[in-house]
């Protein structure tokens, strides 16, 4: 239609998706329909047509049907604060890591797959550690470097690299070592929903609640102030109630929140109070018991994998490479082109702070 009505209880209006609309006229299919991952550890369902998405990015050509299987490494771009990966298997939100750049395991072109990691980045693998008389394939690459995207030393040497630009990869001295363990980390990071649970004892919960929290308890904050802080041991239902207490202490994070730190921040019944005034509210019939052991297995599970690594994660004297990526990055940077200002840096208004009141 030339000029679509605008209904702020039916999306957030953009000028391109009114440009869009001019043009289109889109028809319901339930094949549009599939899962989407939209924060880490947390999943929504996704209407997937491209005249409401501004940008898709490499998704096309990473995951063009909900029934292809994949796997995709994202890292963040230009965020301002601890570098960390996320691998998933469905499609990603642009914020599922800060500004979210995809490096798909394999890439799909009229229905033929193909590996996503280059042939020079393989070779390059399989002289360096000829000597180790280790078989290295294109996954076992893919893996090593989620494995060493979970090192400490390696996050910490280069904090502020990872901070500006696309992470480098060093031959670590034990190639399967990191390998094996960046698998596993795959493994549970892409299997959570389905994975173990973690033994703690969580009370019974009704379907009837609007959100859970940690308990708050009088502690030193940010600038040695005193003031209310998050027990990150304990779980309140609306408020109220305790469900769940002795939570382990969990190291592991992503795009700055431990998991259970993620079940917390989205399990909570939100409106839209900017303009659709639309209800999300994620707790109606979940299992939030079960979830709540899962994030807390996931966290410990994680902090005992990553403690596998070796000490090392770079030969000595190692340099930092300045020529090309293993991936072909050409289609990631549209992703961002939105959040960026004229100068290329990262809008001020976003501060790189997780936005707890996004309802999309």
């Amino acid at each position: 239609p030339d000029n679509p009505k605008i209904d702020l209880k039916r999306g957030k209006w953009t000028g391109e998706l009114k440009d869009r609309l001019k043009n289109a006229k889109p028809i319901f299919s339930e094949k549009n329909i599939r899962v989407a991952q939209y924060r880490p550890f947390f999943k929504q369902w996704l209407y997937y047509d491209t005249t409401y998405i501004n940008t898709v990015g490499i998704v096309p050509a990473a995951l063009p049907t909900s029934k292809i299987q994949n796997v995709l490494l994202c890292v963040p771009y230009k965020f301002n604060g601890e570098f960390s990966a996320m691998v998933t298997n469905v499609t990603p939100d642009l914020e599922l890591v800060h500004h979210s750049q995809c490096f798909p395991l394999y890439t799909y072109e009229n229905g033929h797959q193909k590996e996503n990691l280059t042939e020079q980045a393989l070779q390059a693998f399989r002289r360096h550690y000829k000597k180790c008389k280790i078989e290295i394939g294109k996954e076992d690459v893919f893996y090593y470097i989620y494995g060493l995207f979970h090192h400490p030393g390696y996050k910490q040497k280069y904090a502020n690299n990872l901070m500006k630009e696309f992470p480098r990869i060093p031959f670590a001295p034990d190639f399967k070592s990191f390998a094996e363990v960046g698998r596993d980390l795959a493994q549970l990071h892409l299997n959570y929903e389905c994975g173990k649970r973690h033994p703690i004892e969580v009370a019974n919960i009704s379907d009837n609640f609007t959100k859970i929290s940690f308990k708050k308890i009088i502690g030193v904050g940010h600038g040695g102030r005193i003031m209310k802080i998050d027990d990150k041991s304990t779980i309140l239902l609306d408020n109220k109630t305790v469900i769940v207490e002795n939570i382990p202490n969990i190291t592991y994070k992503v795009n700055g929140r431990t998991p259970v730190e993620w079940v917390v921040a989205r399990y909570r019944k939100k409106i839209d109070r900017k303009s659709s005034q639309n209800e999300n509210n994620p707790c109606t019939n979940a299992d939030i018991a079960d979830i709540i052991k899962m994030a807390i297995h996931v966290g410990v599970e994680s902090d005992r994998l990553i403690g596998k690594l070796p000490t090392e994660f770079e030969p000595v004297e190692w340099k930092r490479p300045q020529g090309p990526l293993f991936w072909d990055t050409s289609q990631e940077f549209d992703e961002v082109d939105d959040a960026l200002d004229d100068n290329g840096e990262v809008d001020d208004d976003d501060n790189g702070e997780v936005d707890d009141d996004d309802n999309s």
